[in-house]
């Protein structure tokens, strides 16, 4: 085996191939050991859906979506999404609900919080169906330790909530690192 060690690779500046470094048909360019992504590049994605029923009656928050990543870099932000979907109120007092709240918690650190939706308001009385908490948050990582990324709610008044899956609806959350 050779080893070719130079500074910077160029392209001929002009012709149909111009400013281009062409790897053959059949050929592997590994940079696994030292690729540095481009600042805006997704460098991994993780996803979770479920068609789980979950009924709770607690007013503390629960976990109601719970995905892990380990960042590759120390620098990126996490793009996160999703929705719980089946989200009903299954009480008989008018105007109760759920509050709704995303936790992100790095290994050995504290949990950074933030609203979603103050009030999930179930106005009418009996069993309430059809409802969605869609979500959309960033949160820059300082450390490629584990990160658990949660969606949690509770039930307000104690009042009976289906958190998710109501009618098997599928819910899910997916985390996106983006290189900065």
């Amino acid at each position: 085996m050779s080893t070719l060690q130079v500074e910077n690779l160029i392209g001929p500046t002009s012709g149909s191939n111009a400013n281009k470094v062409i790897i053959p048909s059949g050929q592997t360019l590994d940079a696994s050991n030292g690729f540095i992504p481009p600042a805006g590049s997704v460098v991994q994605t993780k996803t979770f859906e479920t068609t789980t029923q979950l009924v709770s009656t607690s007013q503390s928050y629960q976990d109601i979506l719970t995905l892990n990543i380990t960042p590759l870099y120390n620098n990126s932000v996490l793009l996160v999404a999703g929705v719980v979907q089946g989200v009903a109120y299954q009480g008989t007092a008018q105007y109760n609900g759920s509050k709704w709240q995303s936790a992100v918690t790095p290994s050995g650190g504290s949990s950074t919080t933030q609203k979603i939706n103050e009030y999930m308001l179930h106005f009418p009385t009996g069993e309430y169906y059809g409802g969605s908490v869609p979500f959309n948050f960033k949160y820059t990582v300082s450390s490629t330790v584990s990160h658990i990324v949660k969606i949690q709610a509770f039930s307000r008044n104690g009042s009976s909530n289906a958190f998710r899956s109501r009618n098997n609806e599928t819910s899910f959350i997916s985390i996106q690192e983006i290189a900065q």
